[in-house]
């Protein structure tokens, strides 16, 4: 009988989230891997169904799973993924990401011959807002426009589909749990790696699907809550990655919530397709959180 050390494990996938679908557990157990390499850590932040009854379905030979007794956030949730990882890469995925073909696969294909601090791969996203869908999925935006390989910028790496090398998240301690709500824990974390060790993640060529996204006014809500808690507790360096620093200077004397106002009815009745208006509306929702 072989018996499994720490050392054969490369890859601890960590999943979070609530509310666990059918979808995904057969995504799970469609992808192939050597097993002995692989370490599957599931983190239930507090469903409020039964649907973590299915989990126990994943046929993982290595798996894991933490069900946390109340809603804690993003940053407990993967904390507590990070603190028995094993394996030499935590690579991160969500409830809500479904990994798409041989997922698990390229992530071992590429991390077994490589020393390299990380990889991220596209997200896909599917909406209900079908105008918002296909601003998301432009192939100009985030990691869509890089080729293979290329080191990403730290601001367009996104957990939903990323491997970053276990020992550089423990160098800096974990995500930090004081950002609890929406938004601003991966940036944050990457670049206080970053400032320690100067990260260099690269695009690989895995894909999820982001399904059930919220429709453009929604997602601008859920901006105004970013922009009004953990937004104003990020370092400024890290601000004005997300938002221009000329504006966040100037913003205090700006009329930055009727410029919200009417820069979303020119959404909604004259260019609803314009992903210039999208992407200034999306800025401004931070900014009124932000100011308020």
């Amino acid at each position: 009988m072989t018996i499994m050390t720490n050392s054969d494990i490369l890859i601890s996938w960590i999943i979070i989230g609530r509310d666990w679908t059918d979808n995904l557990i057969d995504s799970l157990n469609e992808q192939s891997f050597n097993p002995d390499i692989i370490e599957l850590i599931i983190i239930d932040d507090a469903s409020s169904n039964h649907s973590t009854d299915h989990l126990e379905n994943i046929q993982f030979k290595n798996k894991k799973i933490i069900k946390l007794d109340q809603q804690s956030g993003r940053c407990v949730a993967r904390n507590a993924g990070i603190k028995i990882a094993t394996g030499k890469y935590c690579l991160f995925t969500n409830s809500n990401t479904m990994p798409k073909g041989n997922f698990i696969k390229k992530y071992i294909d590429v991390l077994s011959d490589s020393d390299r601090d990380g990889f991220a791969g596209v997200i896909h996203y599917d909406s209900e807002d079908v105008t918002f869908e296909k601003y998301l999925n432009n192939n100009k935006r985030g990691l869509k426009k890089y080729c293979l390989n290329d080191v990403l910028p730290i601001a367009y790496v996104l957990f939903g589909n990323c491997a970053i090398k276990t020992s550089l998240i423990n160098k800096v301690g974990g995500f930090n749990e004081k950002l609890y709500g929406y938004g601003g824990e991966e940036i944050d974390l990457l670049y206080r790696i970053n400032h320690k060790h100067n990260l260099k993640i690269h695009k690989i060529n895995t894909e999820v699907l982001r399904y059930g996204h919220p429709d453009f006014n929604t997602h601008c809500q859920r901006l105004i809550k970013f922009g009004s808690t953990n937004f104003k507790s990020l370092p400024f360096k890290i601000q004005k990655n997300i938002i221009p620093g000329s504006l966040l200077k100037i913003c205090i004397i700006l009329p930055v919530s009727a410029l919200f106002y009417i820069g979303l009815y020119i959404k909604d009745n004259i260019l609803g397709d314009s992903f210039f208006i999208m992407k200034a509306v999306m800025g401004l929702s931070i900014l009124k959180g932000y100011k308020s």
